[in-house]
């Protein structure tokens, strides 16, 4: 993430579109946790991998 936001920060950007994008990714990790963590009890189910991935989504 540092590296994108340093690569952001070259190009040009200004630092009120850093702050959104920064802000964007912080709220993206609770849904990823989520996701990971919905798959992950579907592969100790046992359902097959594409399934859990499904789910993991909805989810």
């Amino acid at each position: 993430m540092s590296f994108n936001i340093a690569w952001l920060y070259v190009q040009g950007e200004q630092m009120e579109a850093l702050s959104k994008f920064t802000l964007s990714v912080v709220w993206g990790i609770p849904a990823t946790v989520v996701m990971l963590v919905i798959i992950w009890l579907s592969l100790q189910l046992s359902l097959h991998l594409f399934a859990s991935l499904g789910l993991g989504l909805v989810g």
